[in-house]
């Protein structure tokens, strides 16, 4: 609205609407505190939308949008995300993607169960990357929580660089700016020497061989293990590779009968040649 040139007069006759989900929050506090407090409220918040919208430029289409995602998901990729919390992260991160790709902009719609499978998950351990490795990095917001079949509200933003706030695109909510304080995030998360091989693992990671009801993103993740270091053993790959073990022999069995990997002793490695990275490959 504040885009469009509305007022916050039409914005406040909006959310309190009885029949408005979006003004939910506002309709309570009118309820409880009364409807003078309830303006204000919405004042504040229109106070902070119009000072986003004076900060930030259009995105003028959806073309634009998968634009940002696309240089986002390359930022994402050449981080290297060390150890088991980092590339839990990372698959979080890559769940993510795939939801605002489908929405057309970082302001996404995913409950965590949603989120939890598409990243192959526990809900338990996508909470714990989510709180501390994704928030405080500043890659990822949860905006609003969701209820019921109702999912979550989510903020793709650009991880530990995210201070600086020109040019930000108008998907971007005006309910939590980026936080101009997050700093330098020094953590292990980011330290170099990943277990995985990002690079391989952005080339791949686009193709549907490799969605949620395909290969799947553990295909993608033994693949990135394999490509850093052949020859691992499953336990070995249930750390690099970030897996359970079950998980791990499922996805080899899986990876073998497409003939991309090979197992050497009691190592696997990936079946090399020059057709490994080709869409041919994964049966695409």
């Amino acid at each position: 609205m504040a885009r469009a040139g509305g007022t916050v007069e039409q914005l406040a006759r909006l959310l309190l609407h009885p029949e408005h989900e979006g003004g939910r929050h506002a309709q309570v506090i009118a309820l409880r505190s009364g409807h003078a407090r309830a303006r204000g409220y919405v004042e504040r918040v229109w106070a902070t939308a119009l000072a986003l919208v004076e900060s930030t430029t259009d995105v003028a289409s959806r073309g634009e949008a998968h634009e940002v995602l696309a240089r986002l998901r390359e930022r994402i990729e050449t981080t290297a995300w060390r150890g088991e919390r980092g590339r839990t992260a990372l698959r979080v991160l890559r769940a993510h993607l795939n939801f605002a790709q489908a929405a057309g902009g970082r302001l996404h719609f995913a409950s965590e169960r949603q989120a939890a499978e598409e990243a192959g998950i526990s809900r338990q351990t996508l909470r714990q990357a989510y709180e501390l490795v994704l928030k405080p990095g500043g890659w990822l917001r949860r905006l609003r929580v969701g209820y019921g079949t109702e999912g979550s509200t989510w903020y793709l933003a650009d991880g530990p660089a995210d201070q600086q706030r020109a040019g930000v695109s108008r998907d971007q909510p005006s309910q939590c700016h980026p936080d101009g304080e997050l700093g330098e995030w020094s953590t292990p998360e980011t330290d170099s020497g990943a277990d995985v091989d990002s690079r391989v693992i952005a080339l791949l990671m686009a193709h549907d061989a490799f969605a949620h009801n395909a290969l799947g993103s553990s295909a993608l993740m033994v693949i990135g293990a394999l490509h850093a270091r052949p020859a691992q053993v499953p336990a070995e790959l249930v750390v690099t590779a970030s897996l359970s073990r079950a998980t791990v022999y499922r996805t080899l069995a899986r990876l073998e009968s497409h003939h991309l990997v090979q197992r050497i002793g009691s190592g696997w490695s990936l079946i090399r040649g020059p057709s490994l990275l080709q869409p041919s490959s994964v049966g695409l």
